[in-house]
């Protein structure tokens, strides 16, 4: 894990944090509000995406969204480059890790609870005091950063031939995730709550062959950022 150069020594109050951190909503969302998010996001993906696209008959399309359903992170490492993950040949899994349209199973779900800010000011401090604890590390560009979580998303699916909008709640599931300090390269291993058309044994995510630049959000476009609270603001 990388952290951020950090200026004091002293426990922070939790009375600064409510400064800094603004007050968190009612994370919960009347389903209809749901699906017509999902459904206009899903309008503008088709949008924006490759014209002339071709729709197979019985084609469902995804979309998640993130709500904020106990996402803890557990681990963060650098590791040596050259990585090679990936599921056994023979299993009809196309670009993007993704497989080929054909029945599918609907996966475990949990019903939505309303969230809580209980504690909040409280757990933000520990955090920050346990990251600032971590020795900081510099990784090399062929190496990966890698991330072990637990996270749990919402997950609507709208079959697009029936109109019919299904939405619930993926269990808590460990996510682990390589990436390249640039963000071209990746892998991700989420087994128990990925997309139904996703391999089980991981997922490729590295880029095409003709992209230059650092990814936004990356390692190295992170770091870039700087690290004055008033500079950082003017550049937000």
């Amino acid at each position: 894990m990388t952290r951020m150069p950090w200026g004091r020594h002293e426990p922070l109050h939790a009375s600064e944090f409510d400064l800094l951190i603004p007050a968190p909503g009612d994370p919960k969302m009347p389903e209809d509000r749901h699906t017509a998010l999902a459904t206009h996001l899903e309008s503008e993906i088709r949008r924006a995406s490759a014209p002339a696209a071709i729709r197979r008959a019985g084609l469902r399309r995804t979309v998640w969204i993130g709500v904020p359903v106990a996402a803890v992170l557990a681990a963060g490492v650098i590791v040596p480059g050259s990585l090679h993950l990936g599921g056994a040949s023979g299993q009809g899994v196309g670009a993007g890790g993704h497989r080929d349209a054909g029945p599918r199973e609907k996966p475990p779900w949990t019903p939505l609870v309303p969230g809580t800010t209980e504690n909040l000011s409280a757990t933000v401090d520990r955090i920050v005091l346990a990251a600032a604890a971590q020795p900081s590390l510099t990784p090399r560009q062929d190496q990966f950063i890698y991330i072990k979580s637990k996270v749990s998303f919402l997950r609507v699916e709208n079959n697009v031939d029936t109109g019919k909008v299904e939405t619930w709640i993926s269990p808590l599931h460990t996510r682990q995730i390589w990436k390249s300090p640039d963000g071209k390269k990746g892998f991700l291993y989420e087994p128990g709550g990925a997309l139904s058309d996703v391999d089980p044994n991981g997922t490729d995510l590295d880029d095409g062959p003709h992209t230059s630049g650092d990814k936004r959000h990356s390692y190295n476009s992170m770091k870039a950022l700087p690290t004055d609270p008033d500079a950082l603001l003017k550049r937000l």
